[in-house]
């Protein structure tokens, strides 16, 4: 939560906000990391996990309201959060809709 730089009030009742829901939102992602047979992983390593997985927005040279999603490749870590949260992680890609 530290270091703030906000001066009034209101910034800073919504910045300890922001930062105790996210703060609870990594330890709930953790303990369904932990329900999952195996090692969990910590709140550093699922933030570089999820950090560290990006995609690039590829727009068509010659129709310009077509555009294509390509996911980087994931990690195992990336895997393994997709899975406790059942999402479905694609590393082919898309057409953005």
């Amino acid at each position: 939560m530290r270091p703030i730089f906000h001066w009034t009030s209101r910034r800073i009742c919504a910045h300890l906000a922001i930062s105790c829901t996210a703060f609870a939102c990594v330890q709930h992602l953790a303990w369904r990391l932990r329900l999952q047979k195996g090692p969990g992983l910590s709140p550093e390593t699922i933030r570089d996990a999820l950090l560290n997985r990006q995609c690039t927005i590829l727009k068509h040279a010659r129709k310009p309201d077509e555009r294509y999603v390509m996911p980087s490749p994931a990690s195992p870590e990336t895997q393994k959060i997709h899975d406790a949260l059942s999402l479905r992680l694609s590393d082919v890609p898309y057409a953005l809709n």
